[in-house]
């Protein structure tokens, strides 16, 4: 199965393919999802006044903190490097995000690639079919690559190999600083924590499946545009992290992003 196999047009007897504009149009609409909360755009009377009380509210509140900490220190140039670390350890944190959603873009991207130039190489060395009847491969290389049987089995002992093998590694780490285990936090963990866990879980099986079905450049794209969709909606209706004009923005954002997202799954080949 192709990374992106698409549906060919023909027009004046030239052939073309709209996958790659359909994708294009996927990313400027993620884009703009993104990066439409830091926009500069009108707000209303009463949106402004509430921001500027809570930023007022804000900076009383660190007014306070750095009173605090430069009575106990005693010097004003203490509380200026700390200030300071702060500020840089704000930008490496920017920083770390940064990479770390990278990371987790290109590792999944990775997966799925090799999962699927993998099929192809046993497919094409046994000259089966996974999904021709008339000429099926052997039942071990269907059950290898079953996204609801052996595949999930291998990924969930996986993930809870590496979950161990995580939280040693950060055990033995605070005991060589000479510092505590940080909590665990069941109490929290048990109740939202399960539900996210579930959620999760629920959500990676389709999304294999989907990627199993249709394709790791088609599929890869509608899941990023659904969840930030998703999150973004969130945001707005419960966190209440964005109103008026922002919204507004962000809701045509949306829109162009779930449209263009359709437009690419139709693209794909049959």
């Amino acid at each position: 199965m192709p990374l992106l196999p698409q549906e060919h047009h023909t027009s004046t007897g030239t052939g073309y393919y709209l996958a790659p504009l359909y994708l294009t149009m996927v990313v400027m609409g993620m884009v703009g999802l993104v990066f439409t909360p830091s926009l500069n755009l009108p707000c209303a009377e009463e949106e402004e006044e509430e921001e500027e009380e809570e930023e007022r509210s804000k900076r009383e509140g660190q007014l306070e903190r750095d009173l605090l900490e430069a009575a106990h220190l005693k010097q004003d140039a203490d509380a200026d490097h700390r200030v300071d670390d702060k500020e840089a350890s704000g930008m490496g944190g920017l920083a770390m995000g940064l990479l770390a959603a990278l990371g987790t873009g290109v590792m999944s991207a990775t997966q799925y690639g090799a999962v699927t130039a993998g099929k192809e190489a046993e497919v094409d060395s046994l000259a089966c079919s996974l999904t021709n009847s008339s000429n099926p491969c052997p039942e071990y290389l269907q059950e290898q690559f079953n996204p609801t049987g052996s595949w999930m089995v291998s990924f969930g002992l996986g993930a809870a190999m590496s979950t161990v093998v995580y939280v040693i590694l950060l055990l033995l780490h605070q005991k060589l600083q000479g510092r505590p285990m940080p909590s665990f936090e069941f109490e929290t963990m048990k109740g939202p924590g399960s539900m996210a866990g579930l959620c999760w879980c629920v959500a990676n099986f389709f999304n294999t499946v989907a990627v199993q079905k249709g394709g790791n450049a088609i599929i890869m794209a509608q899941t990023t545009s659904v969840q930030l969709v998703t999150s973004g909606l969130w945001g707005i209706f419960y966190y209440k992290e964005m109103k008026g004009w922002h919204a507004v923005v962000w809701g045509c954002f949306a829109i162009w992003t779930l449209a263009s997202m359709l437009l690419l799954g139709l693209e794909k080949a049959t």
